[in-house]
């Protein structure tokens, strides 16, 4: 099996895939990536949109690109990724159970 793309644009375009055809659900999601950018999950309309805008969110989670490409893949475990210090989450930390339809 080919490694995944842990560039933000490849991301992205994984993110973007899951979340095309899904209903919002009211809230906007924020991972940010540090140095590498970000990507926005805006469930907040009808539809879920993604884009790379940082800004206000509901939660945000921090995380490096890596991580985020292991947690995509299932070679890292959310719950052990955040009481280890790999993953921080700021703000309303139950929208990141939201997180995982989009993974």
């Amino acid at each position: 099996m080919a490694e995944m793309d842990a560039t933000l644009e490849g991301l992205t375009a994984r993110i973007t895939k899951a979340a095309a055809g899904k209903e919002g659900f009211g809230k906007v999601i924020l991972l940010d990536l540090g140095d590498a950018g970000a990507i926005r999950i805006d469930g907040s309309g009808d539809a879920t949109a993604v884009d790379n805008q940082p800004g206000a969110a509901d939660v945000t989670i921090g995380l490096t690109p890596d991580n985020l490409a292991k947690l995509m893949t299932g070679k890292l475990s959310a719950p052990m990724a955040v009481m280890s210090g790999k993953i921080s989450i700021k703000g309303d930390a139950s929208l990141a159970l939201k997180l995982a339809k989009f993974l």
